[in-house]
């Protein structure tokens, strides 16, 4: 398994209280958010785990990661996205994009200006995650796709995306 800690993420590694990868979303009083990764047996080095020395466990409700050998061509990515001015970010359903993606940890927090997401998920070969933004300038979709070696990030507005997925004009569809 491979780390990948993308520029714009708000994941840090931190070693108090416990070694772990924490995000924290503060946008004033009450606006907040904030989700971590305990990490056990294993550091990083320059902020990313070693590729092939770490694995991913879930124990109980809580994934952890652990020192260990997960052969399997998959990465950890852990991304953040932030929504538009006025407006907001959420990941599209599972439905609209990889369904067997593994969203291991969350945080979401806005105001009335501004918002962020920030996900730490793992990835197989061909496999992504996308966000959709909003705001004043328009609706646009964020894209994380995996091809097995490097994470590659695309852009489309709403018109584009949807013609590229075939995604229905709410408009057009007809409620049985």
């Amino acid at each position: 398994m491979k780390n990948i800690n993308y520029k714009n993420s708000q994941f840090q590694f931190t070693e108090k209280p416990i070694y772990q990868y924490k995000a924290e979303l503060i946008f004033g009083r009450n606006k907040r958010d904030s989700c971590f990764i305990p990490v056990d047996g294993v550091l990083p080095v320059d902020g990313v785990l070693p590729e092939g020395q770490f694995k991913v466990i879930k124990a109980g409700d809580q994934y952890r990661i652990v020192a260990g050998t997960d052969k399997t061509n998959r990465c950890l990515l852990m991304c953040s996205e932030e929504g538009g001015f006025r407006g907001g970010v959420r990941i599209l359903k599972a439905g609209e994009t990889s369904a067997s993606r593994i969203i291991i940890a969350e945080a979401d927090a806005g105001n009335a200006v501004e918002s962020r997401i920030a996900v730490a998920v793992i990835l197989s070969d061909g496999q992504h995650i996308a966000f959709e933004n909003s705001g004043r300038g328009g609706r646009f979709v964020y894209r994380y796709h995996y091809t097995g070696g490097e994470i590659v990030y695309e852009n489309y507005t709403q018109a584009e995306w949807n013609a590229k997925w075939q995604v229905p004009d709410p408009a057009t569809v007809e409620t049985i």
